[in-house]
């Protein structure tokens, strides 16, 4: 959809080189499928700089639902590294109460273990398929009900994050209909210099 609009909007994007080009458009955090998002990023690499209004250009070709907010401007080598998600759910008030209570008891647990299926390469053939076991609790920054509000905040370790559908299940809210209200509504992020962390890990490999 994005390679499409910067087609419409004659964007100049840089495209990969070889025999298959790809425009070098990207998403540093895709969110799941079915979750809406308020504050997502988008990085696209130009050819050269531009001189007229990108959020103007962009939300006349957008399609419904969609909106631009702002662009700006990183260095040529930056990389977008997220380290905080934050979620937010509309509660329907009988579940308040009982959102609250499995939260303290949540809280009064060492951990919160969970399993993921996780698929490995093909072999034959086949896929194999593993299952991690994993604690949950350190990837979750917070989580807390407020004025019928569900609030949870999701933080990396060692570059694996907890599923939505994860923490939802811990308080007993992952089913398909409010799965579909599940708002993404801030995503942290900080730019890294790409050289700058080739460089630091081939001094470490030294």
């Amino acid at each position: 959809m994005m390679a499409k609009m910067t087609r419409r909007c004659k964007i100049p994007v840089h495209y990969s080189q070889g025999c298959n080009p790809r425009p070098s458009i990207s998403l540093p955090a895709p969110k799941p499928v079915g979750i809406t998002g308020l504050d997502e990023r988008l990085i696209i690499k130009l050819e050269h700089p531009v001189n007229f209004d990108l959020d103007k250009i962009f939300n006349l070709n957008a399609p419904a639902g969609v909106n631009f907010h702002s662009f700006t401007s990183v260095r040529y080598k930056a990389v977008s590294h997220p380290v905080r998600l934050d979620y937010r759910l509309d509660l329907l008030s009988e579940n308040e109460p009982d959102t609250e209570r499995k939260i303290r008891r949540l809280a009064s647990m060492d951990a919160w273990p969970t399993r993921r299926m996780q698929k490995g390469r093909k072999q034959k053939g086949e896929t194999k398929t593993r299952i991690l076991q994993m604690d949950l609790k350190p990837m979750v920054d917070s989580l807390r009900c407020e004025s019928g509000q569900l609030y949870f905040s999701c933080i990396p370790v060692e570059n694996r994050w907890a599923r939505p559908i994860e923490v939802l299940r811990l308080v007993k809210l992952d089913d398909p209909y409010r799965l579909s209200r599940l708002v993404r509504t801030k995503i942290h992020d900080v730019f890294i210099d790409n050289m700058t962390k080739d460089k630091h890990a081939k001094n470490h490999a030294d």
